[in-house]
């Protein structure tokens, strides 16, 4: 019997095609359900059900689907959180604006207001904003995070001479999007360290976006190989939420 895959405990598992259209699928019920909430009369409550409900809808595959294939379908979802804002609303956040191209303190047109606007929807309260998370911001952090988990329960019940990771015909379940995760986060600047920084760098790294280098999940014995970046790898989880922020600055 062939198929081209089947969805496991809400995970799509089989070929690209198979995964891009189980994820589609789900936007499009997404929609379905979205729409129902156009005319609830509760302003205050309906922000709360955007953030807290709505706007998570994703979270789940996210941190289980490759980012290479979630990415375009997570900025789609974005505009979707956006249109629904701006239905309930009654609202036009049609902009032709670059976020980039704002000069801070300049004088503003309509549409940089407008794209000002949109950023601060997606900015964190903290910082003024309405706290809608991008989820195309957060998609290579949310299955970085997950996979820092699953290799750090997994690896010491791992037989020996085994690696993590593998480049052979399932590589694509899970060895290449971690590897596309990897490559994204280096190229937003974090450090990559082959073993914890020494006790006196600490302070001054403490800051220091850090990953573990790539080739530690090819070691033959990668329990052993990552215990010299248990440091590392704890801290990465708790700088996902950074790592966002810079990724909706860049």
């Amino acid at each position: 019997m062939v198929t081209k895959g089947a969805v496991v405990v809400g995970v799509p598992i089989g070929t690209n095609e198979f995964i891009f259209d189980t994820v589609q699928q789900t936007l499009a019920e997404c929609e379905q359900e979205f729409q129902k909430l156009i005319n609830f009369p509760y302003a205050s409550c309906f922000m709360l059900l955007v953030r807290y409900c709505c706007n998570q809808k994703l979270m789940y595959l996210m941190r289980n689907v490759s980012p290479e294939i979630m990415l375009p379908h997570a900025t789609h979802f974005d505009g979707m959180i956006e249109q629904m804002f701006a239905q309930y609303f009654n609202l036009d956040l049609t902009t032709s604006a670059v976020l980039q191209d704002i000069v801070p303190g300049s004088r503003l047109d309509s549409q940089q207001i407008i794209q000002l606007a949109k950023f601060q929807l997606r900015d964190s309260e903290e910082r003024g904003g309405l706290g809608l998370s991008s989820m195309a911001s957060t998609t290579i952090p949310a299955f970085i995070a997950a996979s820092f988990c699953h290799l750090l329960s997994t690896a010491p019940l791992l037989p020996p001479d085994q690696t993590f990771l593998k480049r052979n015909a399932s590589a694509d379940l899970f060895t290449n999007p971690f590897l596309y995760a990897h490559t994204q986060m280096v190229n937003l600047g974090v450090t990559v360290h082959m073993v914890d920084p020494r006790d006196e760098q600490d302070e001054v790294s403490s800051q220091a976006l850090a990953i573990p280098d790539i080739h530690l999940f090819f070691n033959s014995n990668p329990a052993a190989a990552l215990q010299h970046v248990v440091k590392t790898t704890t801290k990465g989880l708790q700088q996902m939420l950074e790592i966002r922020r810079r990724w909706i600055k860049k």
